[in-house]
């Protein structure tokens, strides 16, 4: 299970449950469907007139509402039994985006808090923007009284990374088809280069350096990377 997320800096993760599109990017062209199914059509639009979508010859709308004339919400226009590969999308009236979802209970409302989108006619309400963060702020935990409300606050904060990485639901899992190979020895460590694929062709790499003897020895992971400011 997964998601396919288009946001504003132009990265695209694509798995095979839910299609996530602007309205911008569906002109003249085609939507890869990565699966056959059956998929819920939502479509954000605003209130102000009659939303329509031509999906894979399939027809949905939105009626106008004058609840929501100037606001942007999403609505489940019904569903579409599509195949997989090339569909043709066309939209009329006030769509601002539309999302195909295989996914059970997938829904894009409560998915889309969790994106940091900017083309949407609010700004999103986001912590990060409350306090200026730089290199001497000083970060205090948020404590807890007890185990549960801890895990409870730890699965909320996993989903929600999850979902702003385009990871929820997450992925099948595939091999890591992991490899390391010495590049150096010293007396007290040895340096290895290791890569593993986090998706098939997509090759996570680094250097490990491994301490010499029995251990047990403390880690550290340091993606620091070797740019300016890096």
């Amino acid at each position: 299970m997964g998601i396919l997320l288009l946001s504003v800096f132009g990265m695209a993760v694509h798995t095979p449950d839910v299609v996530w599109l602007h309205a911008y990017e569906l002109e003249d062209r085609a939507v890869n469907v990565p699966r056959a199914a059956t998929y819920a059509v939502w479509l954000w639009a605003d209130g102000a007139a009659r939303a329509e979508a031509t999906i894979g010859g399939h027809s949905f709308n939105v009626p106008e509402s004058r609840q929501h004339r100037g606001i942007y919400r999403w609505a489940r226009a019904g569903e579409a039994a599509l195949s997989a590969g090339p569909v043709d999308i066309a939209l009329e009236g006030p769509v601002a985006s539309v999302v195909l979802a295989a996914a059970p209970g997938f829904d894009p409302e409560s998915a889309q808090p969790h994106m940091r989108v900017f083309d949407q006619p609010e700004v999103p309400e986001d912590g990060r923007y409350d306090i200026p963060r730089h290199t001497d702020t000083t970060f205090t935990m948020t404590p807890f009284d007890t185990r549960e409300a801890w895990e409870a606050y730890a699965e909320r904060l996993r989903r929600t990374i999850l979902v702003s990485s385009g990871l929820w639901p997450l992925p099948e899992r595939t091999p890591l088809n992991a490899h390391i190979e010495p590049v150096a020895e010293y007396e007290d460590y040895i340096v290895e280069k290791v890569y593993f694929e986090s998706f098939p062709g997509v090759l996570v790499t680094g250097n490990l350096y491994r301490p010499r003897g029995e251990g047990p020895f403390p880690g550290v992971a340091s993606p620091h990377g070797h740019w300016q400011n890096g």
